[in-house]
């Protein structure tokens, strides 16, 4: 069974609505009718090791050639780089077990900063690459600008000879079950540093049981999307959250 539970985006100092109390992480009791700090083992055991978290990060912000597609390769622009910065300085108030970037030059340059400071390793998953435009690139440019001026934006380039927006989505969800879902235990928070598009074809798994073939959501450069796995299934806790940028979206809050 999927859900989606809403949530404010700032729970606290690591996001998990949690305090620091006597160098442990404990939940606060005043949320589960507790007003002692003598919570139960097995209260703490149900808060921190029935669940799993999954956030999901859009790159940062990456400059379009002239043709409106992003180029090959594409690099991420300096407040894109500023944007990753300051993500870097979230994630480690996560701490995530694990690092996923799709292997995309845009998706790694922006897990760049906090691959340096944490030392974590990143595991490459390809299944999270944006979808796959074909020759988009080689055609006309009139029928490129008039096939991105579609809205909202269709997820389907196989007249192209790339994705159909069915297989793009199989993909997607392919890659969540298998390197996500099935690999990684519960009482574990993994980051993934993906794409707008995978992104949305998640969010319409859960909200919808499948994939429209559309863009709806607008996904921010850089924001972060945090996804719960309980008992009762599959929860969206917030989405497209960038409270971690300032007002412009380019760097730290605050």
């Amino acid at each position: 069974m999927v859900q989606r539970i809403w949530g404010p985006p700032n729970l606290g100092p690591n996001e998990s609505g949690d305090q620091r109390i006597w160098g442990s992480t404990v939940s606060d009791g005043r949320r589960f009718g507790v007003t002692s700090l003598n919570v139960s083992v097995a209260l703490i055991f149900r808060v921190y090791h029935d669940v799993m978290d999954l956030y999901l990060v859009r790159h940062g912000d990456t400059a379009l050639g002239p043709d409106g597609l992003y180029p090959d390769p594409a690099h991420l622009s300096e407040t894109g780089h500023a944007q990753a910065r300051a993500l870097a300085l979230r994630l480690d108030r996560i701490a995530p077990h694990a690092l996923i970037t799709s292997g995309v030059l845009r998706a790694d340059e922006t897990a760049a900063p906090f691959v340096s400071s944490s030392g974590i390793r990143p595991v490459i998953v390809p299944g999270f690459d944006e979808i796959g435009i074909g020759d988009l690139r080689s055609r006309d440019p009139a029928i490129v600008k008039a096939r991105l001026a579609e809205l909202p934006p269709r997820s389907d380039f196989s007249e192209y000879g790339g994705e159909s927006s069915s297989k793009f989505a199989h993909r997607v969800i392919e890659a969540l079950h298998d390197e996500v879902l099935d690999r990684f235990d519960n009482g574990q928070r993994v980051a993934a540093i993906i794409h707008g598009g995978p992104i949305n074809v998640i969010l319409d798994w859960i909200d919808n049981g499948g994939f429209a073939g559309v863009l709806t959501r607008h996904i921010l450069p850089a924001s972060v999307t945090l996804l719960r796995r309980r008992s009762d299934g599959l929860h969206v806790i917030y989405e497209s959250d960038t409270s971690h940028l300032n007002a412009d979206g380019d760097g730290a809050a605050g």
